[in-house]
């Protein structure tokens, strides 16, 4: 029969023979508030965005039985069949903006938006039914499956979303809205769905999944010292290695961890096309009248251990790695250095990694919960969980794949064949996190073939799934490094796309700062230290309170923290062609980002009066200095090499006091003309975009470390870099509170 559908004063014409779910022997009767009245007559384009009425039924209690469904769907009546007094659901028109938001993301959560698809306007229509068994199982598809309610006033929310031509009259889609109205859990969902449509619905119910498919390299980058080492690799014969790739994903059956996860979820399932897409999610609503214990079971695939697994993905990395490279030659080199001795020791770092941080990912911290599970439910908002495509509904094996899926059996699913896993997003894209990783390959630019690459090149691990290829040339400043840090690494990294022709094109390039302690409570602190002094947020700060409890409380703990500045945060920078308010900004920043580290060698112990310990710190300081070794009436900071100099009205200090303070001074001059180059940078590219001026910065620290100085100033200038290029936000990747690591702490931000 049609349906009864009024609005207002107006009755909303349906075809009975076009109905796709909303159909019954009886007749259904909804009733609309009179909000879209004034616009019944006109086009959907000219409704104002988001106009909403609520919809009530009216009938009598009814239940909806497909035969091709899992479930029974009722519809409860309004209160005394009032539209006013309670609803069953909304409609709403929308012509812009997004059709609905969700998280994606365990570690550092984002907000996503499902964005109206251009050409199209969209009606809206949100129903609740309440959910009863159409078979005699605790879950519809027997061990997995959608729950039925417990209680007929437990309700769940569908929603159909129908795309319109903007031209389309509003009486005529708000009728085919409630024609074209689909149910979930049915074998005829997908197919009934058209080209734009979308459904969203929320269910309880037990889920199984599957993940784990090995990423390889996700992306190759061009490093140096000095920028223009990076540049130079563009033009380098060997410059073969492309760095814009797409993760590797192995075939379903390979997906490393099976995942049975009872919940309250969230699905929404849309068509393009002849392909239709599933996505899955934690719901963040939570049933009134029933109460779901949910469980988190995970299991290892084929039997195997997790460090049998991780280690037998080390071949499919190398093979990952070798692919990047175009050129024959290049990929033997490649190949043999990666099965070097050396090498293995550096790839066997990078297993131990992954599996300690799959299995605190996977393992019960409390003996209830696995920590991945509570990384889940600890999140306020609805969270993405899986993406799946179907990728032509017309296709054989389409009708097993989608009975799977709505029976609750992903596994089942993948395993047709015609379902694929989108590892972008979801927990794919959080073991991707863990597994995959980035290349940095250094000083390319000083090889002329592929032999002497490979001989004079070394694989190291840094840690935090970043491997550094290393080709020495002969320069001592790029592996001495200042102070007492275990390991601190600043360098400058950009990706290179393959042009047509087989050649690089250089795109933008980014300043990283890496700092890595192991086993070394002292250098953890340093890196807390730093840590804390880059921001004051609270996720900064509970960061830093992470840090240090698990350094206490871990055996051989290892601290690692990378950040990454893009030209974006150099172009905040700016500098005097010789002196000015600009260089004195950036030896305020210096000096500032010492005090706070504590790096100043002018300590209190040396024999310099207070008064003048503050002096030397300051940039009126420098000039004076500056000024009167040129003997010119400016100061000039190109023009300052004499590590001996001294004013006469300055106090007499002993000699090595007096080496103490001009290093001081001269580190903070170097500073000055970094920053001059971070500008220079930003606006230009090309092999001579930046003079070497960070090599004379590092050559500087290394003769401080050669005279038994204990100068650490390469900690200041990045704290003081940072603090520089860092904008009102920036991206913060860190272990969840609820899912400490095992024995790696590693933190990235990216400004």
């Amino acid at each position: 029969m049609a349906l009864d559908i009024s609005l207002g004063g107006t009755s909303i014409p349906t075809d009975p023979d076009k109905l796709q779910d909303l159909k019954s022997d009886t007749s259904l009767t909804f009733q609309l508030v009179k909000t879209l009245e004034p616009y019944l007559q006109g086009t959907l384009s000219t409704v104002p965005n988001m106009q909403k009425t609520s919809v009530a039924y009216s009938g009598p209690q009814h239940q909806l039985t497909l035969p091709d469904s899992v479930m029974i769907f009722g519809l409860q009546t309004s209160a005394s069949g009032s539209v006013d007094t309670q609803t069953t659901g909304s409609l709403d028109i929308l012509n812009s903006g997004d059709l609905g938001s969700y998280t994606d993301g365990l570690d550092s959560p984002e907000t996503k938006s499902i964005p109206l698809p251009q050409g199209f306007s969209y009606v809206r229509l949100s129903l609740k039914f309440s959910l009863s068994a159409n078979v005699s199982a605790k879950y519809s598809g027997g061990a997995y499956g959608v729950k039925a309610s417990a209680d007929t006033k437990d309700t769940y929310s569908i929603t159909y979303c129908k795309a319109f031509p903007p031209t389309t009259k509003v009486i005529d889609a708000i009728g085919k809205t409630f024609e074209s109205f689909v149910l979930p859990f049915t074998s005829h969902t997908l197919n009934a769905m058209q080209n734009g449509d979308y459904l969203f619905h929320d269910f309880d119910g037990n889920l199984n999944f599957a993940i784990g498919a090995y990423t390889g390299v996700d992306q190759v980058l061009y490093a140096g010292q000095g920028t223009a080492d990076v540049f130079k690799a563009f033009g380098s014969p060997l410059a073969t290695v492309s760095a814009s790739v797409k993760p590797e994903i192995s075939a379903s059956a390979s997906l490393d961890f099976k995942m049975a996860y009872e919940a309250r979820f969230e699905a929404v399932l849309s068509k393009i096309g002849n392909a239709g897409r599933l996505h899955l999610f934690k719901s963040d609503k939570r049933s009134s009248t029933t109460t779901l214990a949910a469980g988190l079971t995970i299991s290892l695939n084929a039997g195997v251990d997790l460090k049998e697994k991780v280690s037998d993905h080390l071949a499919a990395l190398k093979t990952s790695v070798v692919n990047r490279v175009s050129d024959p030659t290049g990929k033997q080199t490649l190949q043999s250095v990666l099965d070097a001795e050396t090498s293995k020791i550096e790839l066997q770092k990078y297993a131990d990694e992954v599996t300690d941080k799959l299995t605190s990912w996977l393992n019960k911290a409390n003996g209830l919960k696995a920590n991945l599970q509570i990384a889940i439910e600890n999140t306020q908002s609805k969270t993405l969980l899986a993406g799946y495509t179907f990728s032509n509904v017309n296709s054989d094996g389409y009708k097993d794949a989608w009975s799977a899926a709505i029976a609750g059996d992903f596994v089942k699913a993948l395993n047709t064949g015609v379902v694929a896993l989108d590892c972008g997003s979801g927990l794919e894209q959080e073991y991707q996190k863990k597994t995959s990783v980035n290349c940095n390959i250094f000083n390319l630019w000083s090889m002329n073939s592929w032999s002497q690459f490979g001989q004079s090149m070394s694989l190291v691990y840094a840690g935090n799934n970043v491997f550094h290829f290393v080709a020495q040339v002969g320069r001592t400043t790029q592996t001495n490094y200042v102070g007492s840090m275990h390991s601190m690494d600043f360098y400058f990294s950009a990706k290179a796309d393959a042009n047509t022709d087989g050649r690089l094109s250089d795109t933008e390039i980014t300043l990283n700062l890496a700092m890595n302690a192991k086993n070394d409570k002292k250098a953890i602190e340093k890196i807390a230290l730093m840590l804390s002094a880059i921001d004051q947020s609270q996720a900064i700060s509970n960061t830093v309170r992470d840090m240090r409890a698990f350094a206490t409380n871990t055996n051989n703990p290892t601290v690692q923290l990378l950040v990454k500045i893009p030209v974006t945060g150099f172009q905040r920078i700016v500098a005097d062609p010789k002196s000015g308010v600009h260089d004195k900004t950036n030896w305020d920043s210096f000096a500032t980002a010492a005090d706070d580290l504590d790096a100043w060698t002018l300590h209190s112990g040396l024999s310099i009066p207070g008064q003048w310990r503050m002096y030397f710190k300051t940039y009126k300081a420098w000039q004076d200095l500056n000024v009167g070794e040129q003997g010119s009436n400016s100061p000039d900071r190109n023009s300052f090499n004499s590590l001996n100099s001294w004013r006469s009205d300055w106090p007499g200090l002993d000699t090595a006091t007096k080496s103490q303070v001009i290093f001081s001074m001269w580190a903070g001059q170097r500073y000055m003309d970094f920053c001059a180059d971070l500008q220079q940078l930003a606006t230009v590219t090309g092999p001579d975009a930046v003079k070497p001026a960070w090599e004379d910065f590092l050559k500087l620290i290394t003769k401080a470390i050669e005279q038994d100085t204990q100068i650490d100033f390469l900690r200041p200038a990045a704290l003081a870099t940072i603090r520089q290029c860092k904008g009102s936000t920036f991206a913060l990747t860190a272990p969840s509170p609820a899912t400490p690591p095992a024995d790696h702490f590693a933190v990235g931000i990216t400004l």
